[in-house]
């Protein structure tokens, strides 16, 4: 440090200690659990100073006000991203397993919650208070947006689910898979309530992407072999061949 002190950070105990000139531990004190452990410190302005940890946090620090969180995010690959209706919001699902909501405006962690799989896709609901998450191997769930309670689960096939998408008026989810089939759900009490409701068959590789018509009626698709499909959804999920 500035004042010939020695500031360290040790490893998996989370301890930063503070050594004085004839090394002898002054002042001590602890990075919490969730944030990981140690992996780098360095001095900051002042009193201040900075801790990197393995879970992606970057903490600024006094021993006298603890710590403050300067940078904060996922531990392995992002896949699923959703951005809320219409408050300013969006969630995060990745590799982790960690599910996080964040403040747009002010940039920082609104939630996190950890679930049993890597997360690979997610969709708010129109109404703004779920939101759906497709996971690697086929199981999705829906957590509410506010208390990250957990609504529903389901699951389709076994395979990674790419893509989440719920019609514009929230009365059906749309499912897409990399088995190639897309899942319909009907949806009710504003996302609380799922009941499958047919199955989109006619892609011969995993899809990629879907989106909905503005009337509901209609789903695009994309797939693995660039190939782009309509889908009358009002008669039954039948492939448009025109």
């Amino acid at each position: 440090m500035r004042n010939g002190m020695l500031l360290t950070g040790g490893g998996k105990d989370r301890k930063i200690i503070l050594w004085d000139h004839d090394l002898n531990p002054e002042r001590e004190m602890e990075v919490p659990d969730q944030h990981g452990t140690i992996r780098t410190v360095a001095e900051g302005k002042a009193d201040q100073f900075l801790v990197g940890t393995s879970r992606n946090f970057i903490l600024r620090g006094t021993f006298n006000d603890g710590f403050q969180i300067e940078v904060q995010g996922h531990t392995d690959e992002l896949w699923g991203l959703a951005t809320h209706p219409f408050k300013d919001l969006l969630l995060t699902c990745a590799q982790d397993r960690q599910v996080c909501m964040w403040n747009s405006v002010e940039h920082r962690r609104e939630w996190t919650r950890l679930v049993d799989e890597p997360g690979h896709c997610a969709d708010f609901h129109p109404g703004g208070t779920v939101v759906a998450i497709g996971t690697h191997s086929g199981r999705w769930f829906v957590l509410d947006a506010e208390t990250r309670d957990l609504v529903s689960v389901h699951t389709d096939g076994n395979e990674q689910l790419s893509v989440m998408r719920y019609s514009v008026d929230g009365t059906l989810l749309a499912v897409g898979s990399h088995d190639n089939f897309i899942y319909l759900y009907a949806v009710s009490e504003n996302g609380r309530k799922y009941s499958r409701h047919g199955k989109c068959t006619g892609h011969s590789s995993y899809i990629t992407h879907l989106d909905w018509s503005p009337d509901n009626k209609y789903i695009m698709s994309n797939s693995g072999d660039y190939e782009i499909l309509y889908w009358d959804i009002e008669h039954g999920c039948k492939l448009m061949r025109n």
